[in-house]
């Protein structure tokens, strides 16, 4: 059960890491494209 909570985590920080850096692309193509 440890092994899958840290397991978790890890992937929960790599999806804020994601969405983050798609969030930021999104937002630069929006001001860029004005």
């Amino acid at each position: 059960m440890k092994a899958h909570q840290s397991q978790y985590v890890w992937f929960r920080k790599l999806y804020i890491l994601f969405s983050r850096y798609l969030y930021v692309n999104t937002f630069e193509e929006m001001i860029f494209n004005k």
